[in-house]
């Protein structure tokens, strides 16, 4: 079994390190992770940046615009899903 995770975020810097770091140490390790900013005004690039490179996330994408909806972001992480 495969499994794609995807982390849609605005706005979450206090907690999006945490978060993807939760994800990444589980004991099941034959996953994806995709995470999509809607251009958050935080710093939440700067800590998804920290991730481009992870051999788990597959995708790091920061919107050019906000979307205003997080359906957006869960319909685009569905399409890169593995």
């Amino acid at each position: 079994m495969f499994v794609s995770i995807i982390i849609p975020s605005y706005n979450h810097a206090l907690y999006l390190q945490e978060r993807i770091e939760s994800i990444l140490n589980q004991s099941f390790q034959n996953f994806e992770v995709i995470i999509l900013d809607d251009k958050s005004p935080d710093d939440s690039q700067k800590i998804i940046e920290k991730y481009e490179n992870h051999p788990k996330v597959s995708h790091c994408i920061i919107n050019k615009n906000n979307s205003g909806s997080t359906f957006f972001q869960w319909n685009k992480g569905l399409k890169l899903a593995k």
